[in-house]
């Protein structure tokens, strides 16, 4: 090889790897704040679950849904 077609070569090659640099870089960083999404997403889940929890403990879900037309049965008094 001569050193003209090594020298093409090699500048071929750097300029390739420095062209996916930048398009590597910013599939990381899309993936990067994928993750960090999914992760505040979990955690606010968590924290509806826990407050669910504690709002049935006060005032427990019977399943009934009641429109503005129903009139809501009363508690059986004893």
């Amino acid at each position: 090889m001569s050193r003209a077609s090594k020298i093409t070569l090699a500048s071929t090659i750097i300029s390739k790897a420095l062209h996916q640099g930048p398009i590597k870089d910013a599939q990381r960083q899309q993936e990067k704040a994928l993750r960090k999404k999914l992760l505040v997403n979990q955690q606010e889940h968590e924290i509806q679950q826990e407050l669910r929890k504690q709002y049935e403990q006060l005032q427990p879900l019977s399943g009934q849904t009641f429109t503005a037309e129903e009139k809501k049965p009363e508690p059986e008094q004893s």
